[in-house]
C-alpha cells in the first residue's frame, strides 16, 4: 500500500499510521502495490483534521447526537478545565488532566440513549489525546 497527502506528487509506502499536523480538510490518496510493482486503481478519502484542543472538543460536543443535558455537562467540564489551565498554576495542572481522564471514562460508559457511539468515540479520542499529550499546557 502506498499513500500520498499531496495530491499524488509524493507517494510513500504505508507501513504505519500517517501524521497530518495542520487543521483543515485533507485528501489522502492510496493505492495497492504488489511485489512485482503492479499498481491498483487509485482511491481517495477526505478527512477533516482538527487540533486536539478543549475549544475544538466543545465544538464536537455541541454537534454531537446527544441529550442536551449531557452536552451541557460535558461542555461545563471542558470550560472549567480551560479556565483553570489558563491560570498556569502547576499545582492544579495535574488535577485538571486527571479530571479530564475521568470525564473521558464517564463518557465512554454513556448508554447509546444519551450519546451516539460514533460521537462518544470521537469526543473521548480528543479528550484522551489532550490528556496524554497535555496539549493545553503547551499554549
Amino acid at each position: 500500500m502506498s499513500i500520498a497527502v499531496d495530491n499524488g506528487a509524493t507517494w510513500t509506502r504505508y507501513t504505519d499510521g500517517i501524521t497530518i499536523n495542520q487543521d483543515g480538510n485533507r485528501k489522502i490518496i492510496y493505492r495497492a502495490v504488489d511485489k512485482v510493482h503492479n499498481v491498483s486503481e487509485t482511491k481517495a478519502v477526505e478527512v477533516n483534521v482538527k487540533s486536539a484542543t478543549l475549544k475544538n472538543t466543545e465544538k464536537m460536543v455541541l454537534a454531537a447526537d446527544a441529550v442536551a443535558g449531557i452536552k451541557k455537562s460535558i461542555i461545563g467540564h471542558l470550560q472549567t478545565a480551560g479556565r483553570t489551565l489558563e491560570k498556569k498554576q502547576n499545582d492544579s495542572e495535574d488535577i485538571v488532566y486527571k479530571n479530564l481522564e475521568k470525564l473521558s471514562d464517564r463518557i465512554k460508559h454513556y448508554p447509546k440513549q444519551l450519546m451516539s457511539a460514533e460521537d462518544k468515540k470521537g469526543i473521548t479520542a480528543m479528550i484522551d489525546y489532550i490528556t496524554e499529550h497535555r496539549t493545553e499546557s503547551q499554549k
